[in-house]
């Protein structure tokens, strides 16, 4: 899940948004069994990290890749997440799949993953990535408007009411709960082509893209299975301005 767009002068604000926020906000991918099981945690756990790594080398290479490639590389992906849902369904529990932090600041926007390093400066119109170690231009996506329909009242999040959104994204069913006023790192962060992982993350980052607000849990269930991204860090604070030279 990829984005970063900001307003032409800041950071896209939604409706009533806090200005110029800096900070960092951090993102974790996870998948979790809803059902109990006995199985043997210790061999799953083995092949759970085969598979993640199988996945991730097709998620990195997916980033840079051509279109026939990246056709391939989709397919392959796909076998791969489902056998890694299969394994978590085996093992129960819940598995990280990986952590993606938005370092924000002045328009500018530099985001970690496990799969690359991405600096936006939405001031220039500008975007880089470095994947394992070769940096490319990317292109940047426009912010889309806005979607707050259907929006109902949400939980408390760290102090702040929240608002909870039901989406169809494919044939999947989606429950995003949203903080209004927060910026959204997935709006952010959207990049034309080439950096998305599949069709449908790709329609699911346009989706939490469009959200008024920063989304803070999206859950979408298949059976017994939820895949989910929770927002397990948002920290208002300085971010150095080499933070945003990465490669010099």
């Amino acid at each position: 899940m990829r984005v970063l767009p900001l307003l032409v002068l800041l950071l896209a604000l939604a409706p009533g948004e806090e200005p110029a926020f800096q900070g960092v906000i951090d993102v974790d991918e996870t998948l979790a069994s809803l059902s109990d099981t006995t199985a043997d945690r210790a061999e799953l756990d083995k092949m759970a990290v085969t598979v993640e790594e199988r996945l991730r080398q097709a998620r990195t290479q997916l980033l840079t890749a051509p279109p026939v490639v990246a056709r391939s590389l989709t397919e392959d992906i796909a076998v791969w997440q489902a056998e890694l849902e299969h394994i978590v369904l085996g093992r129960g529990g819940a598995l990280t799949l990986g952590r993606t932090s938005y370092l924000i600041s002045r328009g500018r926007i530099l985001m970690r993953s496990a799969l690359a390093v991405v600096l936006i400066d939405r001031n220039r119109g500008t975007a880089m990535a470095s994947v394992d170690g070769v940096v490319r231009t990317l292109t940047l996506a426009p912010i889309p408007a806005v979607d707050q329909a259907g929006g109902v009242p949400g939980g408390d999040w760290n102090g702040r009411q929240s608002t909870l959104f039901a989406r169809k994204v494919g044939n999947k069913e989606y429950r995003i709960a949203v903080v209004p006023g927060l910026p959204n790192p997935f709006a952010f962060s959207l990049i034309q082509g080439g950096a998305e992982r599949s069709v449908s993350e790709a329609e699911l980052s346009a989706v939490l893209a469009s959200m008024p607000g920063l989304p803070v849990a999206v859950e979408t269930r298949d059976g017994e299975l939820a895949r989910r991204l929770v927002v397990v860090r948002y920290q208002p604070q300085d971010i150095p301005e080499e933070t945003f030279r990465p490669w010099q």
